[in-house]
């Protein structure tokens, strides 16, 4: 018999977990160091890629792009992370409003953008960041969360903890947000408008729903015929 007992991102955040030194610059970045330990004896990992991902950063009060940083995305924490000297892990002092990651996607080099500022967004906040997976009028946008689940077998005192994956996509258009499953149906009723062109472009081009490279490439359609 087990119980389990989600944990949201913030309980964590104690100083006995994530402690910060000084803060300095960095490739002229303002940085501040971060240890982490919270993720000692879990199962699973909280990053995008657990290997530093060369990228790009821009900051919320600062119109110039940091290029050739490389960087890690903590997705349970929704913070961005860049490579010191020495391989240490450096937090941005300053908001960051954008950044993107050199990546892979379906077997190909890619580069992911992600993105925070969207209002009005269910179960996140201003600051959340999302992958933009189409640009445009309406927005794609790829959410995922990634939570600490402890679960304890009965009369047991040994906890077992684990990263659990949740994934959400959204229709973001006008400063509004409609939550979508990955699927025809769900996606063709929220957008409700050019219903046959789409119908038409989903079996001509053979749009395979649980591809987000697919799901990009609909909704670049849609803007294209919808925003005219």
């Amino acid at each position: 018999m087990k119980y389990n007992c989600l944990i949201a991102a913030g309980v964590f955040l104690s100083v006995t977990s994530i402690s910060y030194a000084s803060a300095q610059s960095f490739n002229d970045v303002s940085s501040i160091q971060v240890m982490l330990n919270k993720y000692d004896n879990v199962d699973g990992s909280p990053y995008l890629s657990d290997t530093w991902l060369q990228g790009s950063v821009k900051l919320a009060n600062n119109p110039k792009t940091y290029t050739q940083l490389l960087l890690k995305y903590n997705q349970e924490e929704d913070n961005l992370y860049f490579q010191g000297e020495d391989n240490t892990i450096l937090g941005f002092t300053d908001p960051v409003s954008e950044f993107k990651i050199n990546t892979i996607r379906d077997g190909m080099p890619y580069i992911a953008t992600y993105k925070n500022g969207y209002k009005n967004v269910a179960g996140t906040i201003v600051n959340s960041f999302f992958e933009v997976l189409a640009g445009g009028k309406t927005q794609l946008l790829k959410k995922t969360f990634k939570t600490i689940e402890e679960t304890k077998e009965y009369g047991s005192a040994v906890v077992q903890r684990k990263l659990v994956v949740n994934t959400r996509y959204f229709l973001y258009t006008d400063g509004q947000a409609i939550m979508v499953k990955p699927n025809e149906k769900s996606i063709l009723q929220a957008l409700n408008s050019k219903l046959t062109e789409l119908k038409t472009f989903i079996a001509q081009n053979k749009i395979n729903f649980k591809s987000d490279a697919d799901l990009s490439r609909l909704i670049d359609y849609y803007n294209s015929i919808y925003f005219v």
